[in-house]
Formats: C-alpha cells, sequence, structure tokens
C-alpha cells in the first residue's frame, strides 16, 4: 500500500489544515492541465481523501493484521494468502468488519432403529402398532447446569485485533465440556446412575400397500440430549414383510403359482383360490388349453393401497407333463386338436 503521508508531503500528526495546505501545493505542481504527470496527481487526491476523512484516516491508520500472521501462509491455511478463499477483506461498503470463528452447530445424536414385521395380510388392510419407546434421560435430581457456561459446555474468549475480533471457543474445564455438573453424591431418583428411563407410547399407522423396508422417521425419539450441545436423534422405524408361502408380490400385484396336471392344464379344473377378502373359485375352462409360459389375470384381485387403489392377481401354471398316453389317447387328441 502507498504511504499517503510521504505522497502528500506531510508527518503523520499532521492537522487537516495541514493536510489541506499541502495537497493544494502538490495539485498545482503535479495537475495534468498544468503539465503534471495523471498518475501522480490521482495518487495525491487518493491520499488527500483518505487522510482528509476521520473515519477513512482512523480505517488507514490502523490496519486489520496480516492474515497470513494469523494463519501461517500455506501452513494451516487451506486457502493460501487469504483464509476466505478470495473473499474482499472488509463488507461490501468497504468497512471493515468482524470475523467470527465459531462454530453454531449442535451435535445431533444417534438414531434409534426399530424393525416391525407384517405380513402380506398386513398389507393388503393395513395396521395400527402402539410402540413402547424407552430412552434414557439425564436426571435433573442429580445433573444441574454448569454455571460457568450455562449448559454450553463451552468458553469464549474475545480477541481484539485492531478492528477486528476473533471469537475463540474453548472447552469448559468446569464440567469437562459436559455443560452440566453432578452436585449430589447419592441421589435416590436414578440411584446414581445420573440418568432416568423414560417411556414413550408411540401410535403407528401403517397404511395399507406399504413396501418392504419403507422408513417412518420419528423426530427426536431417538437419544435423548444431556446438554445444550446436543440434539436428540431420531427413531427410525423399519417395515418388514414377511414372505408369503402363496403369493409373490410385484408392488399391488400378486402371482400365484399352481401345480396342475396335463390332462388338467386340457380338460380344465375348478381351484380354490386365497384371498385377504374371501376365497373363490374359478374354473381353468375359461382359460382354454393352459400355456405354462402364460400368466391370466384375475383383475383387481391384488393387493391395494391407502388410496384404494388394486393391483391384479396373476395365475401361474406349473404343468406336469410327465404323462404318458396310449397310442389310441393319442390318436384321439389328434382327431380333436
Amino acid at each position: 500500500m502507498s504511504n499517503y503521508y510521504e505522497i502528500l508531503e506531510i508527518s503523520k500528526t499532521a492537522t487537516k489544515d495541514e493536510i489541506k495546505q499541502s495537497y493544494k501545493r502538490l495539485a498545482k505542481i503535479h495537475h495534468p492541465d498544468k503539465g503534471g504527470d495523471t498518475e501522480i496527481f490521482q495518487k495525491i487526491q487518493i491520499a488527500y481523501e483518505t487522510l482528509s476523512d476521520d473515519i477513512k484516516r482512523q480505517e488507514y491508520d490502523n490496519p486489520p493484521p496480516d492474515l497470513n500472521d494469523i494463519f501461517g501462509n500455506g501452513g494451516g491455511n487451506p486457502f493460501g494468502g487469504n483464509p476466505f478463499g478470495g473473499m474482499p477483506f472488509g463488507s461490501p461498503d468497504g468497512m471493515p468488519f468482524n470475523f467470527l470463528f465459531r462454530n453454531n452447530g449442535k451435535r445431533r445424536n444417534n438414531d434409534k432403529y426399530y424393525t416391525i414385521k407384517i405380513s402380506l395380510n398386513d398389507v393388503y388392510n393395513g395396521l395400527k402398532k402402539t410402540l413402547n419407546i424407552k430412552n434414557e434421560i439425564k436426571c435433573d435430581n442429580c445433573n444441574k447446569q454448569c454455571s460457568i457456561c450455562k449448559g454450553t459446555g463451552k468458553q469464549t474468549k474475545i480477541v481484539n485485533m485492531g478492528f477486528m475480533q476473533i471469537v475463540q471457543e474453548q472447552p469448559c474445564l468446569n464440567c469437562n465440556s459436559y455443560g452440566i455438573i453432578k452436585d449430589t453424591k447419592n441421589c435416590e431418583v436414578c440411584e446414581n446412575k445420573g440418568v432416568i428411563i423414560k417411556e414413550n407410547l408411540l401410535n403407528i399407522v401403517i397404511p395399507k400397500g406399504v413396501e418392504n423396508d419403507k422408513k417412518f422417521i420419528y423426530e427426536g425419539l431417538g437419544e435423548q440430549s444431556k446438554n445444550e450441545n446436543e440434539l436428540p436423534g431420531n427413531l427410525v422405524v423399519i417395515i418388514k414383510i414377511d414372505d408369503s408361502k402363496l403369493f409373490k408380490r410385484e408392488a399391488l400385484d400378486l402371482v400365484y403359482n399352481i401345480d396342475i396336471s396335463f390332462k388338467e392344464s386340457v380338460v380344465g379344473k375348478k381351484i380354490n383360490i386365497p384371498h385377504f377378502k374371501n376365497q373363490f373359485t374359478i374354473s381353468t375352462r375359461a382359460f382354454g388349453i393352459l400355456d405354462p409360459n402364460k400368466r391370466y389375470p384375475l383383475y383387481n384381485k391384488g393387493l391395494r393401497d391407502e388410496k384404494d387403489n388394486h393391483g391384479n392377481m396373476y395365475l401361474k401354471f406349473n404343468i406336469d407333463y410327465n404323462t404318458q398316453l396310449t397310442d389310441e389317447q393319442i390318436k384321439k387328441l389328434e382327431e380333436i386338436i
């Protein structure tokens, strides 16, 4: 940075009148209209505008410290010379500002996980379930807020550096950064454990058509906070659907596999189909001669969701072809087919 006092040829203790007089004298000499150097004249103007204004002069006389001296050049400073990644030094209007090297974020505690196993019948009908959630919370009878850090677990120290303030956070030694202190030796409430068990009854509505591994998140019901620096975790309820021995699920659709003989695949058979509402009976003759590579739909007989949309049921026939036919039977089939 240029030395404005040297440019105006004055001392650092110069008064406003002395600054003004020196500026007028130098301006007459270096004004471009009088044959002076434009660059020198501009420097004189900048120096005068700065030193003639009390606030700007004070800022000029007390510049903020070199941040390289604070962070080190390239050592502890990942951004090189400017630890703010090229951010202009100062506020948008050019005035210096206070940098707060501080993390006000709170640590969120661990989530708790709970698995609910349900059947395919529950998926069709939906389900309501009540969970008893148990959490450890601090015992207020023997744990009191630290009077030094007010429960934060940290103490702050403000370092003034010219026009910049650095707020440093240090662990609170009074409570070992925990934010609370135990002020009794024998607590009858928690049996001197420092925590008590709190129970919460949580009513969960599992909707119709729920997918396997569906997660329901309940904020604040996980691991509880024990000081001001912590936030409670969440409770994550995971739905696990037991494998069905009857059906294979495909979203809201169901696939039902049926073993049938070759004769039955040709002449037809009455089959009882299980369903969540009521069992019903079909005759395969309505499908003609059965194809083992084809799936036969029964519309709206699948699962349903909370909007009452219905899927379909598909019948898949596993045909046993290990049937020995006589010559006469083969001849009759040739005549029919």
